[in-house]
C-alpha cells in the first residue's frame, strides 16, 4: 500500500507546523487539541525539524516541568527524516525502524 493511499483513508494530509521559537508549552497543547503526536518546526515555510510528545515527555522527567518554557527549537529533532506519497508502507516502516521513531512527515 502506497503512503497516499493510507492518507486517503485517513481523511487528512494536512501537516500541523509551529514556528521556530514557540514556547514546549504552547506545542504540548497544540498536540493535545489536535490530537497528534508530533509537530513540524518551521522557519516561514522552510521546515527545520520536528517535536514529538515523546520529546517533551522525556525532558519533563529529565527536568521537571521548567522545560515547558523552553522553546520547540531546544528540543526538537533537527535531522528530519521524511517520505513522500509515492513511498509505499514497507518503505516508510522500514525508513522508522532503522531510524528508531514513530513519526515521519510526509
Amino acid at each position: 500500500m502506497l503512503v497516499r493511499q493510507i492518507l486517503g483513508l485517513k481523511g487528512g494530509t494536512d501537516v500541523v507546523t509551529l514556528p521556530l521559537g514557540t514556547s514546549v508549552s504552547d506545542a504540548a497543547r497544540a498536540l493535545s487539541e489536535k490530537r497528534i503526536g508530533a509537530i513540524v518546526v518551521v522557519d516561514g515555510k522552510n521546515p527545520m525539524g520536528i517535536l514529538s510528545e515523546r520529546d517533551i515527555v522525556r525532558e519533563l522527567g529529565r527536568r521537571g516541568e521548567g522545560c515547558l518554557s523552553d522553546t520547540v527549537d531546544d528540543l526538537m529533532t533537527r535531522e528530519m527524516v521524511t517520505c513522500a506519497p509515492d513511498e509505499t508502507a514497507d518503505q516508510v516502516l522500514q525508513k522508522m525502524s532503522d531510524g528508531r521513531f514513530r513519526h515521519m512527515p510526509v
